[in-house]
C-alpha cells in the first residue's frame, strides 16, 4: 500500500472526486477514478501506473471519531479502465462486474463487514442509485459502491433524465 494512495484517497472523501485524467504518465502515475461513502464506511477505486501496466486499486474506510481509518482493499488489473465505457450487453445490462471486496470492521464496529463492487458502466448511465442514495458516474464510467449491512444493496442504473435503466444486486463478498 502506497501510503500516498491513502492520502489521494483521504482528500477525495474530504473534497470531492476530482477531474480523472485521459490516462496516467510518468509524471501523473495515479488517480482517484470513483468514490462511494455510506455512512461511516467508504471506498474509493484508484488506477496506478505500475511497471508495465496500470492496477487497479480499492481502498476502503471506516469513520470513526469523525476520522476516517484506513481498513484495507485490494488490487488487480486495472488496463480496462480508461478503455472506452463498454456497450449494453444486447439483454440491456448497463452495469458490468469489475471486482467485489471486503474487509471486517474495526474498533469493536457491531457491523463486522463493509464491502463493495467496482462496475464499469455503459454510456447511457450517467449516476447510481443505491438505498436512496445517489453515486454519480464520472466520464470514463467506473464506479464503486460500498455498504456495511449484511445484505448486499440493489443497485440502479439511472441516465441523465434519472430513468432507471438496469437494477442489480451484488455479491456480499468474496
Amino acid at each position: 500500500m502506497a501510503r500516498d494512495l491513502v492520502q489521494d484517497s483521504l482528500t477525495a472523501l474530504a473534497e470531492g472526486l476530482p477531474t480523472a485524467p485521459a490516462r496516467l504518465s510518468r509524471r501523473r502515475r495515479s488517480a482517484v477514478l470513483a468514490l462511494d461513502a455510506d455512512g461511516d464506511v467508504a471506498c474509493t477505486l484508484i488506477a496506478r501506473r505500475s511497471v508495465g501496466y496500470v492496477e487497479s486499486c480499492t481502498y476502503l474506510f471506516q469513520r470513526h471519531q469523525g476520522t476516517w481509518t484506513y481498513l484495507g482493499g485490494g488490487g488487480g488489473p486495472g488496463d480496462d479502465l480508461f478503455a472506452p465505457r463498454p456497450d449494453p450487453t444486447p439483454d440491456g445490462e448497463h452495469l458490468h462486474y469489475a471486482g467485489v471486496g471486503g474487509v471486517r470492521g474495526a474498533h469493536g464496529w457491531r457491523k463486522p463487514w463493509i464491502s463493495e463492487v467496482e462496475l464499469r458502466c455503459s454510456p447511457q448511465v450517467a449516476a447510481l442509485e443505491v438505498t436512496g442514495r445517489i453515486v454519480p458516474v464520472a466520464a470514463h464510467g467506473n464506479a464503486v459502491v460500498v455498504w456495511s449491512s449484511s445484505r448486499a444493496p440493489l443497485i440502479t442504473a439511472l441516465d441523465a433524465e434519472g430513468h432507471p435503466l438496469q437494477s442489480c444486486t451484488p455479491k456480499s463478498r468474496l
